[in-house]
């Protein structure tokens, strides 16, 4: 670090709700991000080119619900997200 106030390389606003968890894959090219306090409030970024994902989730998907806890599978190929109904979704 070069400077006490140093800028952000990326402004994440997408979730307009407090962000409860962030999580990196394994390879460190995918961030997920999650808030329980607004239904479907789950955002992925493609961290190589600073990108929101714009189709995840699928905005009238109605089993998303409140994401209340999430994690990548091992070698990244599956995103589980575990909602307020007791119900894990993988992707």
């Amino acid at each position: 670090m070069q400077s006490r106030h140093p800028e952000p390389l990326k402004l994440i606003k997408n979730l307009t709700t407090c962000c409860n968890s962030v999580l990196f894959n394994s390879q460190s090219e995918l961030l997920a991000l999650r808030s329980k306090d607004l239904e479907r409030a789950v955002k992925l970024v493609h961290f190589p080119s600073m990108s929101v994902l714009p189709n995840f989730p699928e905005q009238f998907d109605p089993s998303i619900s409140s994401v209340m806890c999430m994690d990548f599978s091992p070698s990244s190929g599956y995103l589980a997200l575990g909602n307020n109904k007791g119900r894990c979704l993988l992707y």
